[in-house]
């Protein structure tokens, strides 16, 4: 699964699963350490990590849910920008209406 580096660059957050920090409890400090910045480095600024031994830890599955994440999160904003775009051209369409229906009644109104 491909995730876009500019869609999570416009993320200010993301989701820590607390099955994900049960999960790391059980680490060494030092190893715990090392996938907690690179669950950091990832889910907010799309680098992965220089260590890719950490590609075989618990990181690798979190990788994955990351992914998931941005990608329901990609389509929720599409379907948005989507609902957006409808009730704007609902909008528009009622706005040139009455735009219409005032010339049609200002010609009428005047004498000649």
């Amino acid at each position: 699964m491909k995730v876009k580096t500019e869609t999570i660059r416009l993320k200010k957050a993301f989701v820590f699963y607390r099955d994900w920090a049960e999960v790391l409890r059980n680490y060494p400090e030092d190893l715990r350490s090392k996938i907690f910045e690179a669950i950091l480095d990832y889910a907010l600024y799309a680098k992965e990590p220089t260590d890719h031994t950490l590609n075989y830890t618990i990181f690798g599955l979190i990788k994955c849910q990351i992914d998931r994440d941005i990608e329901k999160w990609e389509q929720t904003c599409e379907r948005r920008r989507e609902a957006g775009r409808k009730g704007a051209a609902v909008t528009n369409s009622l706005r040139q209406a009455r735009l219409h229906e005032a010339a049609d009644t200002d010609e009428e109104d005047i004498p000649f």
